[in-house]
């Protein structure tokens, strides 16, 4: 059955796209800045585009990107996993997002984002941990904003609480406990001030905690 009028259109999903190609038409700064959010997630990078912003050209003359040094052609999308078109034309960037998408290729399109099949939201990284803030593009403006608020209230003591958090979940499946178990003791480690105590350094109280917790707790 086919759902009309979806309330959100974009799913939020999380994919491995290491070595995977990433064409990017445009070499411009949009350009550059999506760049290296692909290049984070091992993307491999290739650049159609005259010129280049200076991060694009730095990466280009380290071969951390191939550079196509010319304007877009038909069928410079083949075989890409994801395309950006990001030029300063909005006709070529038009034509790049109707071929990508005819050949169900994800595309985002910079100066026309209705035009594409995905976007990018505003990101936080603390660590393992990442948050993903998206206005499916009412205002991405706002959720710079949003990020940014939650970036002073999400500090890199979360980075670290995730680390301990996982040498939990591995002991706690070892020992053979259900997944529901395992939130049951997140949730109590978190609300006892796990993250206060790594913020204000407290490692070695923060660690006691979490045996303490862990021993005291009969499970399920």
């Amino acid at each position: 059955m086919q759902v009309r009028n979806p309330p959100f259109r974009y799913l939020t999903l999380g994919l491995d796209m290491a070595a995977k190609r990433a064409v990017l038409v445009g070499g411009g700064t949009i350009a550059a800045r999506k760049a290296a959010a692909l290049r984070e997630a091992g993307m491999e990078l290739v650049i159609i585009a005259p010129t280049l912003a200076p991060l694009l050209a730095g990466w280009a003359s380290t071969g951390e990107l191939t550079w196509h040094r010319r304007f877009w052609q038909t069928g410079d999308t083949c075989g890409a996993a994801l395309v950006i078109a990001a030029t300063s034309n909005r006709e070529v960037n038009r034509q790049v997002a109707f071929e990508a998408r005819n050949q169900g290729i994800p595309v985002n399109v910079s100066d026309r984002p209705d035009e594409g099949t995905c976007r990018f939201p505003a990101l936080l990284h603390r660590g393992s941990l990442e948050l993903a803030i998206s206005t499916e593009g009412k205002s991405p403006a706002a959720a710079v904003a949003v990020r940014d608020t939650l970036a002073e209230i999400i500090g890199e003591e979360y980075g670290e609480m995730l680390e301990l958090l996982a040498l939990v979940r591995e002991k706690l499946l070892t020992l053979g406990m259900h997944e529901a178990y395992n939130v049951q003791i997140v949730k109590k480690l978190m609300e006892h001030g796990l993250a206060d105590l790594l913020r204000e350094g407290r490692q070695s109280e923060a660690e006691t905690m979490i045996k303490t917790t862990l021993s005291l707790d009969p499970g399920p």
